[in-house]
């Protein structure tokens, strides 16, 4: 998604997946969570009533958020609050921990702030 454009949660997740998962297409779901009042229950309603369903939790907000878009109660990037969020990340050359150490810094000197969290050691070293 380098392109800028923003994409519904439904083009990230293949109907044929979500069949495989869950037993139902993404159609099929929507229509069973209209038949459950879907459009006024709110998000973590409707997450929990997939999870009863015997769906994994994973699975049931993927689905919440496609039947979301597709009923426009929100749009691709928003959060169930109503608010959004952004967030970058970026792959550069050098062993993992050199290169926080040294990217740190310049982040924290140009925000104006010291990070919130690191994750040192492992797969994925990370600063917020």
């Amino acid at each position: 998604m380098t392109d800028g454009t923003v994409r519904s949660h439904a083009q990230g997740m293949a109907p044929d997946r979500v069949l495989a998962a869950t037993g139902k297409s993404p159609d099929e779901w929507h229509a069973l969570i209209d038949t459950a009042d879907g459009a006024t229950i709110g998000h973590a309603a409707i997450a929990s009533w997939i999870v009863d369903q015997g769906v994994e939790p994973w699975w049931a907000q993927g689905i919440t958020i496609g039947y979301e878009q597709a009923r426009g109660l929100r749009v691709p990037g928003q959060r169930s609050d109503g608010t959004f969020a952004v967030s970058a990340s970026r792959q550069v050359p050098g062993e993992r921990e050199a290169v926080l150490d040294r990217i740190v810094p310049v982040f924290a000197t140009a925000l104006g702030s010291t990070p919130t969290s690191e994750r040192r050691g492992g797969k994925r070293p990370s600063a917020r």
